[in-house]
C-alpha cells in the first residue's frame, strides 16, 4: 500500500521495545528495515497505486510489458567488463611488474567490482519498475480478490514472466480470482486496521507511563 514510513515505524517499535526475536531472524529484520527505508527514499510518495486506473504506473507497464525484466548480472556485466578488461591491460603501463603492481591492481580491481554491483542494482530498480508495479498490480488482486489487470496485460511476456516464477498455489488463487471476474468496486479504496488496538486491551496510557518515569527520575 506504498506506507513505508508507517512499517518503518513498526519495525524500529522491534528494536526499541527490546522485543524477544530469535538470532536467526535478526539479520532479516534489519535487512528488511534497510529495504523499507530504501522504498521510502526511493518512492517519495510516488509509489504505484494499482486501484487508481489512471495511475502513471499503469503507462509505465504497458511500455514494459513485451519484454522479460532486465538481469541485474547482465547490467552489472555490461557496465564493468569493459572497464575490467582495460584495467588488466594497461595494469602493467600503469603500476608496473612485480607484487606492488599486482597488489595495486587487485585493489583497483576489487574496487570496481563493488562500484558496478552497487550502479547495477541502482539501475536494475530503475530500469525493471514497470516489472515492479506489475507485481504490485499482482499482489493486489491476490490480496483483495478484485481484478484491476485488464486482458492484454495478463497475455503479455512480462506478466507471465512473473506469474511462472511464482508458487503453484499462488498460481492458483489468481486463475481463481480471474474466472470470477470481480471487477474493482467504483470509489474502493485501502482500509488498513488499527495498529494500536492492542493498546487499549492492555490499559496502556502515555501520560501514566511517562508520570512514572518522571518519578523515577526524581528519586534518583
Amino acid at each position: 500500500m506504498g506506507l513505508y514510513g508507517e512499517a518503518d515505524i513498526r519495525l524500529n517499535t522491534i528494536i526499541e521495545q527490546n522485543m524477544d526475536i530469535a538470532t536467526s531472524q535478526t539479520g532479516k529484520l534489519y535487512y528488511l528495515m534497510n529495504l523499507v527505508k530504501a522504498a521510502a527514499e526511493g518512492t517519495s510518495g510516488t509509489y504505484f497505486r494499482p486501484w487508481e486506473k489512471n495511475h502513471d504506473g499503469w503507462g509505465a507497464i504497458d511500455s514494459k510489458m513485451r519484454k522479460p525484466p532486465v538481469s541485474e548480472t547482465f547490467i552489472f556485466m555490461m557496465a564493468t567488463m569493459p572497464f575490467l578488461l582495460l584495467e588488466v591491460v594497461l595494469s602493467d603501463k600503469i603500476f608496473g611488474q612485480g607484487w606492488g603492481g599486482f597488489c595495486l591492481t587487485s585493489v583497483v580491481i576489487f574496487a570496481t567490482v563493488l562500484f558496478g554491483m552497487r550502479l547495477a542494482k541502482r539501475w536494475t530498480g530503475l530500469l525493471n519498475k514497470p516489472a515492479y508495479n506489475l507485481l504490485r498490480a499482482m499482489n493486489f488482486e491476490a490480496s483483495t480478490g478484485f481484478t484491476v489487470i485488464y486482458e492484454e496485460m495478463r497475455l503479455s511476456v512480462l506478466y507471465l514472466y512473473i506469474m511462472q516464477r511464482k508458487p503453484i498455489a499462488w498460481q492458483e488463487r489468481m486463475v481463481k480470482i480471474i474466472d470470477s471476474g470481480k471487477n474493482l468496486p467504483q470509489g474502493w479504496k485501502p482500509q488498513l486496521p488499527d495498529f494500536d488496538s492492542h493498546l487499549d486491551d492492555l490499559e496502556y496510557d502515555d501520560d501514566e507511563f511517562e508520570d512514572e518515569q518522571l518519578e523515577a527520575y526524581e528519586e534518583e
